[in-house]
């Protein structure tokens, strides 16, 4: 039996050829289930939109029931998803302060999640959410984000943020990244707190196989995801019917119908640590970065440093903002 290196090897070295195949949608390093049953064996999963009887299937589109490992052959698991979506679309109210978990989005959103509150070295507090939460299409630095979302009455008088820099995704790439940051108004109280979740610690982590996750988000309110059933994720999201995008290095959770439309964006917690960005999902899997990840990208952090006196909120330094129009579609909501 391989184990878990010996399968991971075996993803990474098959995986193009695997994202290839007609009907896949993603791949990554996973679990043997058997009759619903774990076995704990390490293989490759493979995600496919719809499952096809094999002998429908021209043999140079048939996944492989094994793959060269060495010294030993990894099998792989075929799992049926559907299409993974983003999940724009319970916290849907006004809320001042503002608190993370709430219903928050740019204007030429339906809505999201406002997913956490982070901040510069400076001290300055900006949102964090997805980047088709915060800048869809057209979307331009220092454009005003409301909160609630447009789709939950957020109009002129409820704008909280401005956006300040974003993530951009593009076809035929290896995408990493859907996140956005929007610098908070000075006239905007917020607290740290979640909604439900509470109180959290500053310092993020990581997550592994098995892993269990929680937090609050627009859609669904508090609850709990998981298990962690993939940390090499590969997949491909549809933004709308035409336009897909694949990312890589993504977290999959099972999505035992604890994600909906409207809670991307939402940061979940693993014990009470940030663990992961939420962005996209099907009915049977939930789709989401590292949180580390981001926070990299855009240099914040959880929690005001503690070198920080002022209170003052002004530009950002050091971020390149991301200014004029996207190339590329997206699909709101």
């Amino acid at each position: 039996m391989a184990n878990w290196t010996e399968a991971k090897r075996a993803r990474d070295a098959a995986e193009r050829s695997l994202m290839r195949l007609p009907n896949v949608t993603g791949v990554f390093t996973g679990q043997k289930v058997v009759k619903g049953e774990n076995t704990g064996e390490p293989c490759v999963t493979v995600m496919v939109t719809k499952k096809v009887p094999i002998r429908f299937l021209k043999h140079e589109h048939r996944v492989p029931r094994t793959l060269k490992g060495q010294p030993h052959a990894v099998k792989t698991d075929v799992v049926e998803v559907g299409r993974v979506r983003y999940m724009g679309a319970e916290h849907r109210s006004e809320h001042r302060p503002l608190k993370p978990g709430c219903s928050a989005a740019h204007e030429h959103v339906t809505a999201g999640t406002l997913g956490g509150i982070v901040f510069n070295a400076q001290g300055e507090a900006f949102a964090l959410s997805n980047q088709h939460v915060f800048a869809p299409r057209g979307a331009m630095a220092q454009d005003r984000l409301l909160q609630p979302s447009p789709y939950d009455g957020g109009a002129s008088g409820n704008e909280i943020a401005e956006l300040t820099a974003f993530s951009t995704s593009h076809e035929d790439c290896d995408n990493e990244l859907d996140a956005a940051i929007a610098r908070i108004l000075p006239h905007v109280a917020y607290e740290l707190e979640y909604l439900t979740a509470g109180t959290y610690a500053h310092e993020i982590t990581s997550v592994e196989v098995g892993d269990l996750m929680h937090g609050d988000s627009r859609t669904s309110g508090y609850r709990e995801l998981g298990p962690v059933i993939g940390t090499d994720v590969s997949v491909n999201v549809w933004a709308d019917e035409q336009v897909v995008f694949r990312y890589v290095n993504m977290v999959a959770t099972k999505n035992n119908g604890d994600v909906a439309p409207g809670d991307s964006g939402s940061v979940l917690l693993k014990g009470d640590r940030p663990a992961a960005l939420l962005f996209a999902a099907s009915e049977e899997v939930a789709i989401h970065m590292p949180i580390g990840r981001v926070l990299r990208h855009f240099g914040v952090r959880f929690g005001k440093p503690e070198t920080s006196q002022s209170s003052k909120r002004g530009c950002v330094c050091g971020f390149v903002a991301a200014i004029g129009q996207l190339l590329t579609g997206w699909k709101r909501g």
